[in-house]
Formats: structure tokens, sequence, C-alpha cells
């Protein structure tokens, strides 16, 4: 290392640098923690120089003293995060403070009940506001401080206008908001920079935080926020979203997993509806059961549901999926080529269990049963569909109903199946809703 025997850290201090040394050492009471916080930071690249005082000449024992002792202390009281985006936890309006002392916030798993959201740096719509109130003890010490703080990929700063013993209210900001989809939670530990004594502080307490960055205002259907329920679930390991930036690639993946490991199956039987209602039985959206299907708690679903679960769980992250419905009578679907329908595998009788056949019968069987009608979502100009498939914004609407409808058998059996310009529309056909509420 050095024969250094005082070190100092060089400003500014490395946020990075500070964090983990906090990690390893968050108190600082004596000089053994002292050393072992400043090898800590040295060690994660924060740099430092060595402040070592000058020896002492021989015949100059005594030293006279003329310093004014100074000594400074802070505590957390508050933390408010101020994005403007509306969240909710347990169906409930989320209000701040996020964090104040004396209330216990902590959740499972390093969360936080009062968890916050913004939106990533390339969105360009939210603010970094966060409003950190604190309490100060102070003797002989005047002028300003930056208060900072960091939790994973967030660095917030703040200008603390005054030093003097009592309580400030800062207006901090995050110093650079991510580009890509994030979640961060767990404990911050604060510290105040003070010029006045050419050091920072460890603030006495540490903070319970839990925020995410999204890629867009939520959809209006999350009427009391967006859910927490519905990022915990998108960000966790299975669907694998944190760090993603482009919209189509993250809808992609909600899609896919969706349709291949939530543990649902189609209902084989009737078709029928489970998570959808609506004055028309869930076709052309409506109130989505989202609670439930998180929980996947209702184990069958049909093309409606997983329309709406792409739908409701791609909205969380401010993506603006469209609805698609094919077809209005007396069109229909049609048959469906040899595809893997949601939980059933490989098939083209979607209704077997109706009649007693099988997955996969011969395209002439009179057993072979069809849609009459289709729901899946449109994202730009790309079809996504987490039913049957899973199809995953590869193809435009003519190339997607060409890959999935029998077209020659559905006419052989004197149907008509439905083409490019017969689907109806979110947003242009004023009957195709989409998702209007999350229960």
């Amino acid at each position: 290392m050095s024969d250094c025997k005082r070190r100092r850290a060089k400003k500014p201090l490395n946020a990075k640098a500070v964090a983990q040394a906090n990690q390893i050492q968050p108190n600082a009471r004596n000089y053994s923690e002292r050393k072992r916080w400043m090898d800590a930071y040295i060690a994660a690249g924060g740099a430092w120089e060595c402040v070592d005082p000058a020896k002492k000449k021989v015949g100059s024992p005594v030293v006279p003293c003329n310093t004014i002792y100074q000594e400074i202390e802070g505590k957390i009281l508050s933390v408010t995060w101020k994005s403007g985006i509306k969240v909710s936890k347990g169906k409930q309006l989320i209000k701040g403070p996020h964090w104040k002392k004396g209330e216990n916030v902590n959740d499972d798993d390093d969360c936080s009940i009062r968890a916050a959201v913004y939106l990533i740096n390339k969105s360009q719509k939210g603010n970094q506001d966060v409003d950190v109130q604190i309490e100060i003890k102070s003797l002989n010490i005047s002028g300003n401080a930056k208060l900072t703080g960091s939790i994973g990929n967030l660095s917030i700063e703040g200008e603390c206008k005054k030093t003097s013993t009592g309580i400030h209210n800062v207006t901090a900001k995050i110093k650079e908001l991510p580009d890509s989809i994030s979640w961060n939670k767990g404990d911050i530990q604060w510290g105040l920079e003070v010029p006045a004594i050419n050091r920072t502080i460890i603030m006495k307490n540490r903070t319970r935080v839990e925020v995410f960055t999204i890629l867009d205002t939520p959809g209006s259907f999350y009427k009391k926020g967006v859910w927490v329920e519905a990022l915990r679930f998108l960000c966790n390991k299975k669907v694998n979203i944190i760090n993603e930036k482009e919209v189509p690639e993250v809808f992609k993946k909600i899609t896919e997993y969706c349709h291949t490991s939530h543990g649902l199956k189609y209902d084989t039987l009737s078709g029928e509806s489970l998570y959808v209602s609506s004055k028309y039985g869930g076709a052309l959206g409506g109130t989505f059961k989202l609670d439930n299907y998180i929980k996947a708690s209702l184990k069958t679903v049909n093309c409606y549901d997983q329309a709406g679960a792409i739908q409701a769980l791609s909205g969380a992250l401010g993506i603006k999926a469209i609805w698609c419905f094919q077809c209005l009578q007396p069109k229909i679907f049609g048959f469906i080529k040899k595809t893997n329908l949601i939980g059933v595998g490989d098939c083209n009788n979607p209704f077997f269990k109706s009649n007693g056949s099988k997955e996969i019968v011969p395209d002439n069987d009179p057993e072979r049963t069809s849609f009459s009608n289709h729901a899946f979502c449109k994202l730009e100009s790309k079809i996504f569909d987490a039913c049957a498939g899973p199809h995953l914004g590869t193809e435009n609407a003519k190339q997607y109903l060409d890959s999935s409808v029998d077209y020659k058998e559905t006419k052989r059996r004197n149907e008509i199946a439905g083409i490019a310009s017969d689907i109806l529309y979110q947003d242009i056909d004023k009957e195709v809703t989409g998702i209007t509420k999350v229960v």
C-alpha cells in the first residue's frame, strides 16, 4: 500500500467508491473503522492523498493551541421521490414521503412498501427531483454543504444551503437517469460534503428505497397509478427485462413469457375468457384481472386473456400496444395451421376437448375445429400473439395471417376466413377499446 500514516479522500468524492466502502464499513467511530473504510474506498477506485503532518523540530516541544473546535453530525428525516408518476400498491395510491424516520417501510426482498417510478432518460418527459429533509447538529460550522447518496445506477445530489443546527429541506436531483429499465432497491447510506471542514460526514441513518425506471408514461388503465406488483413481476429474472431500452424487444420478452413460461393453458373445451370482462365477453377488450393473472390463479385462458395480459403488463412500462380483433361474422378467423398453442403444444384443432378428438388431426378431418375469431396485439406495424405461436413482432398483419390461417381448408368447408383488411384495431374502430381498467 503506502507508508503514509494519514490518508484523505480527494475531492470530489467517487460516489460509487463511497457506496462500496459504506457497504463494507458503514460506521467510522474509531481509528480501525476509519482505516477499514478508507482501505475499501481506495480499493474501489477512490482517489486519495497523503496528509501526514510534518515532524516537529527538536526544541519546539510545545505548540500553541489556537484551533477552534468544530463538530457536525446529521441524520435523514424523510425522502420524497418527485417524479410525477403515480404509483400504487395493493390497489392504493402511494403518497409521499416515501421514507420517514420512525416509520417502517420495509417490504420483502429489500423492497419498500412505498416504491417510486421515474421515466428513463431517453423519454425526456420526466423530472429528476428528490426532496430530502435532514437534521443537522453542528458547532462552529457555517456555509453550505452537499448531500449525496447512491443506490444501484442512481446517484443523488442536492445542496444544503445551511449547516447550522436545525432541520433543513434539500431539493436534490438524480444526477442522471438510466437510459434503460432498472429496479433499484435496498438502503441508501447518505453523506454530507462539508466544505467548512473539508470532509464528508456519513449521515447517522440509512433509508429504505425502491425505485423503478420505465420506458414511458404508464397506460391510462392504471387508474390509481402503475402497480408496483406488475413492475416487480416484470423485473424479476423470469421475464428478464432489466437493462432493456428498446420497446419492441421488451414487448417481445413479455409476449414470449406469457405464452411459454407462465404456466397457463388454452381452454380447449370452449375457449372461455376468464381474465377479461366486457359486454362483448372480452373480445374487444375491457376490464382485465391483472392481480389474478400475475398470480396465475385461473389456469385456463383464451386469446382475449393473452392479448389483455401483454397489453396490461407492457402498459406498466409505458408501452402503447394496440388491441386487434379478427373477425366479424359472417367471416371467421379460420382453421389454424399447426401452431404452438399456449399450454398445449403443437395443435391445429384448438377445441379438441369439445369432441374428444386430438390436438393434431388431418386437415380434412370432420372433427377438426377452428377459431371463429381471435384477438392479438400490434406494436407499430408488427403483430404479437401470446396465445398461439408465439408471434413476436416479425410479421405484419398479412404475413401473420398467412402463417396462421389455413385458408385452403377454411374455404373447402364453405367458410370465409378474414384477411388483413378485416382486422379491427383499437383507436381506429370505436368498438375496440382494448384494456380499459385493471383490477
